[in-house]
């Protein structure tokens, strides 16, 4: 039993994990082994992964099954960074210079309540080689990861299967599935199942437990307002750094100014049957930071145009989305609100 001396303070067993580098196998915070965030421009603005220490204990995990083929499933509200976790290690295992393990070659699927099940069956073979006649598999020395973003999407037919499910449900129990012409077996080799998809709920059905019995499922909760503020003003503060002083001061309040709209709009504006599209989540804060990162240096002089610019972007992400003149009436006064509480302009 490893000793209590070793349990670092008073931290919660969510909070720790044991240093496998070491014999002794010494107790040690996730909190320090997030790394630190570096903005680059050259990065799409989706493809920026700012280290919390959920997005390392996930990550952890998630690679840590992935080396024994093990199948996993992401779940978690909208927003809550699941595709983000799975997509930054695609696309870091993927390179050529990746020296953390087996290179992985990515299969990425993305299903609609439309998708059939031939057509994700042909986007698999079409990512594999042909080793034999009936044995598919990745290149030499990969691994196949099929990542299958909103995997709860197909919709449901009469008698209450899903095909595209049922497909990846085959392949993962059997590793492999039928041809379709000749009718024979093929088998895959060298290919690990991956999953994401929000609760059942506007579109989304329930996934059989026929299929996420297969899978180590972890479910990424809704990062806290302090987690928010770190990410988003990681973010906004590098892309903020060649700009003036005025502008680049800016940065912290512009972001409690963000979670602070979207915190009254979601407990306000809740959806009733005749304003059921009025579900807020923090995919839609992340846009208003992809607006406003796409302001030139010289367009963005001083404090004021920033404020502006703040303002037109919660008004194109939320206020648009808003039907009644009350309910428009009530986010403008919120949103000169805060422009004058928080942003003191």
């Amino acid at each position: 039993m490893l000793s209590r001396m070793r349990w670092p303070g008073s931290a919660s067993v969510f909070d720790v994990c044991p240093d496998f580098s070491k014999a002794d196998l010494p107790w040690v915070k996730w909190a320090s082994m997030v790394d630190e965030f570096t903005y680059d421009r050259a990065l799409p603005y989706f493809a920026l992964v700012v280290p919390t220490v959920d997005t390392v204990r996930f990550s952890y995990i998630f690679e840590a099954q992935l080396e024994r083929l093990y199948p996993v499933f992401f779940t978690g509200l909208t927003g809550t960074g699941k595709t983000v976790i799975v997509q930054d290690y695609l696309n870091r295992a993927s390179a050529s210079d990746y020296e953390g393990g087996v290179q992985v070659s990515p299969i990425v699927l993305n299903f609609s309540a439309r998708t059939p099940s031939k057509g994700s069956q042909l986007t698999i073979e079409e990512k594999m080689e042909r080793k034999k006649k009936d044995l598919l598999g990745p290149p030499a020395n990969k691994l196949a990861v099929v990542f299958v973003d909103d995997v709860n999407m197909p919709a449901v037919e009469e008698y209450g299967a899903q095909p595209p499910i049922e497909l990846l449900r085959q392949l993962v129990d059997f590793r492999g599935f039928y041809d379709r012409e000749k009718l024979y077996w093929k088998n895959i080799d060298d290919t690990v199942t991956v999953a994401a998809a929000a609760p059942p709920g506007g579109g989304r059905a329930e996934v059989t437990p026929r299929f996420s019995r297969h899978f180590h499922v972890l479910c990424v909760p809704p990062a806290s307002p302090d987690v928010l503020k770190h990410i988003f003003g990681s973010i906004l503060q590098g892309f903020l750094e060649p700009f003036n002083e005025d502008v680049r001061s800016t940065s912290g309040r512009v972001v409690q100014a963000t979670i602070e709209v979207y915190d009254k709009i979601r407990l306000v504006m809740r959806p009733t049957p005749s304003k059921s599209h009025y579900t807020f989540n923090l995919r839609d804060v992340s846009k208003v930071f992809q607006g406003v990162l796409m302001i030139d240096k010289k367009a963005c002089p001083s404090g004021d145009v920033m404020a502006r610019l703040w303002a037109h972007e919660c008004s194109r992400v939320f206020h648009d989305r808003l039907v009644s003149v009350e309910d428009k009436q009530w986010f403008c006064d919120a949103v000169m609100e805060l422009v004058k509480r928080v942003l003191g302009k």
